[in-house]
């Protein structure tokens, strides 16, 4: 990957990686790292960023990384401050409890069991946005957090 000078907010960083597939049709999706390039990532995937720009495959892909961007809504839309992870096919959405799984969490000097939200957290949305709108939102890159707040 290469960092580029794209951009000259110093609270915003782009980086420069190969597609690995088509992504014309992708501006503002989110996208993963394989096997040397970047992919729109699937439901729950840890996300490397978000798409600046529309390459063919093995072209130069634009990725932001940090700072904030415009991103694309899945069907159910999001509310301002929501958490987003990726649905399906690097779309943004707001990210849910999970059925399952825990982390323990720090209360106030006592650990306690939370459960974690379902998927790999890469920001917080700015906005409102309905059913595949572009929204504006931070990329915080949190991962898996919990649901309740401490």
């Amino acid at each position: 990957w290469v960092e580029t000078g794209l951009n000259t907010d110093p609270n915003v960083r782009d980086i420069i990686i190969v597609a690995g597939e088509t992504l014309t049709s992708d501006l503002h999706k989110l996208v993963k790292y394989t096997s040397a390039a970047v992919v729109k990532s699937g439901a729950g995937e840890p996300v490397l960023g978000v798409l600046q720009n529309a390459p063919a495959s093995a072209a130069m892909a634009i990725v932001r990384v940090m700072g904030i961007t415009r991103a694309v809504s899945d069907s159910t839309g999001n509310t301002n401050g929501a958490y987003i992870s990726s649905a399906a096919s690097g779309v943004a959405r707001a990210s849910a409890a999970a059925a399952s799984g825990t982390g323990h969490v720090d209360t106030t000097g006592s650990r306690s069991t939370q459960p974690l939200r379902g998927a790999y957290v890469i920001g917080i949305s700015l906005e409102t946005a309905t059913t595949g709108a572009t929204f504006s939102m931070l990329i915080t890159h949190s991962g898996a957090i919990a649901t309740t707040a401490v």
